[in-house]
């Protein structure tokens, strides 16, 4: 049995801004655009928010208040796909997780590294730096296209 999805409130918008920080809500048009569009620009979806949480917990939070409201939520990491898979087909709350790029913790002696979902593959100057934490241990990863660093 399906259940019938609701639709976005300004209610919904209140809970997500208690939960994420100033910048976690994105409603501006710009942030729209481009979450709503793979990067190829094939295909176009119409959400009217972009969430960026910063730990498990906010997306914790998230998907609980979305599923007691029942609110589609598509998920969303670098929007990098080839069949647009990241894109949402409605008006999905997109959970993105970009933001979420920390390096939780190394164990060398496990060979284990606990990481974020964005943490290998963001651009920026902090992963650089978290990278080569992992790296001075010994470790190696793959990023998107298989390229092994």
């Amino acid at each position: 049995m399906f259940a019938i999805l609701t639709t976005l409130t300004p209610s919904d918008l209140a809970f997500f801004r208690g939960a994420l920080d100033a910048d976690g809500v994105r409603v501006d048009a710009r942030s729209l655009a481009e979450a709503n569009e793979d990067w190829m620009r094939k295909y176009e979806g119409s959400s009217r928010v972009l969430l960026l949480p910063r730990t498990t917990q906010q997306v914790s939070l998230i998907l609980r208040h979305c599923n007691d409201r029942r609110l589609a939520v598509g998920p969303q990491g670098g929007n990098t796909g080839l069949v647009g898979g990241g894109v949402p087909v409605h008006d999905e709350v997109i959970l993105g997780t970009r933001r979420m790029n920390r390096v939780l913790r190394v164990d060398p002696s496990a060979g284990t590294v606990v990481a974020q979902p964005q943490t290998f593959s963001a651009a920026d100057p902090v992963d650089a730096a978290q990278r080569a934490t992992a790296g001075e241990q010994g470790f190696l990863y793959c990023d998107e296209q298989g390229r092994v660093r």
